[in-house]
């Protein structure tokens, strides 16, 4: 007797999402597949003098947001917890509650000092300035001769 498999069309799919995904991981640079992988929710903007990250927290306290900055990398954590009335019952729960995280690497150091943060109408705004690059210094470089000939 002949084992007969029914076709399902969505394993295809799930093959093809496979290989987009690989060709996506390979393409793009790590930091900005952490964003994706993450779920995007924030938007990145690079300046002149540094980036601005705004991240949509609604329901989370402001005080209660913690920001980490060390060198390049940036994580910021959150919590939003339910308010139900008062003697209710839950019939349906679409909004997440619980711990959040967003973690992203930047292409240059931040200068932590200097990074500051506000929240207005649910969105998170963060100010990361680039660290100063060091700068550059001429020496002038000077033989035997030239020293003794100074101290003639």
């Amino acid at each position: 007797m002949a084992n007969i498999q029914p076709y399902h069309p969505f394993n295809d799919l799930l093959s093809l999402r496979d290989a987009t995904n690989r060709l996506f991981e390979a393409t793009f640079p790590r930091s900005l597949q952490q964003f994706v992988k993450n779920g995007g929710d924030l938007d990145l903007y690079e300046t002149a003098n540094g980036y601005d990250v705004h991240i949509p927290i609604p329901g989370a306290k402001p005080e209660e947001v913690d920001i980490t900055i060390l060198n390049d990398a940036v994580t910021v954590r959150w919590e939003r917890a339910p308010k139900p009335p008062e003697e209710s019952k839950n019939l349906h729960r679409g909004i997440q509650y619980g711990v959040f995280q967003e973690q992203f690497t930047l292409p240059v150091e931040i200068n932590a000092e200097a990074a500051g943060a506000s929240f207005r109408d649910g969105i998170l705004s963060i100010h990361l300035p680039k660290a100063e690059q060091s700068k550059s210094r001429k020496i002038r470089v000077s033989t035997q001769e030239s020293a003794e000939d100074k101290s003639l």
